[in-house]
């Protein structure tokens, strides 16, 4: 009976090939995306902002990773410009799309092409 097993989960491992399917590289969202989430009062006003940005490969997603403070830290201070203030408070979402963007291509090593909203609080 036990031989009867052993034969059916190496005949089974064989078939399905695990160790192949290990050394592949997984295509979920994690591996192609990366989210950011702001959370700041401006004024008396709260704001919270969510948006993700496609990457083209984990090498970008990493290098966007790892710079995520920093581009975090210069869009929170650029609330207090008053163009930037002045799109928020109109929920102008092009012109907040295009800030966020510049302000993210300025620290990225590849550009990033686009970004999407994910949810929008300022009150």
């Amino acid at each position: 009976m036990c031989l009867g097993i052993a034969s059916v989960m190496l005949y089974s491992r064989r078939e399905l090939k695990i160790s192949e399917l290990s050394l592949k590289s997984s295509d979920s969202k994690s591996d192609t995306q990366v989210t950011c989430v702001l959370v700041a009062r401006v004024g008396e006003r709260d704001l919270r902002m969510g948006f993700f940005m496609l990457t083209e490969d984990r090498a970008q997603r990493d290098d966007l990773l790892q710079k995520l403070p920093v581009i975090k830290h210069d869009i929170l201070i650029s609330t207090g410009r008053p163009e930037f203030l002045s799109a928020l408070e109109l929920r102008d979402f092009d012109s907040i799309r295009e800030h966020l963007l510049t302000t993210v291509n300025q620290y990225a090593k590849n550009p990033v092409d686009d970004l999407y909203f994910e949810s929008y609080y300022f009150d």
